[in-house]
């Protein structure tokens, strides 16, 4: 099967750009090496996305992250912010504080991710997390 980006990447968006969910701290730094992290992450943001909740990204990518050139365009926030030397953070909410109740934008993707089913064997699931990936 073929990812199907045009499903899946909207709604991760939609949920993402909504600054007033409730959201889950990923912290970037845990697992081994670089692709590790990333898929580390990508659990993490898949089991928020399937309670409902956004993410926002903490910390940085150890080794990666903190070093000189980071540390030049970051300045201050390179320990917290790391993932925006290299990437563009999924979400800008800057001290935006969550109201936790969510907008219209991203109600009908979060309907969609809080029925998906439980089973990690869901082609589905699989799908989801190769997107968010």
């Amino acid at each position: 099967r073929s990812l199907d980006s045009n499903k899946w990447f909207p709604m991760i968006h939609a949920v993402f750009s909504d600054c007033d969910l409730p959201w889950n701290a990923v912290k970037l730094n845990s697992g081994g090496g670089f692709a590790s992290c990333f898929q580390t992450v990508a659990f993490h943001v898949l089991t928020a996305l399937r309670q409902g909740k956004s993410v926002r990204l903490l910390g940085n990518l150890g080794g990666y992250t903190e070093n000189g050139y980071c540390k030049q365009i970051l300045g201050s926030r390179a320990a917290r912010d790391g993932f925006s030397c290299f990437f563009k953070p999924p979400i800008n909410c800057g001290d935006h504080n969550s109201t936790g109740k969510g907008s219209e934008n991203s109600q009908a993707a979060r309907e969609y991710f809080l029925k998906m089913s439980s089973q990690p064997t869901d082609p589905e699931v699989g799908e989801l997390f190769q997107a968010i990936q």
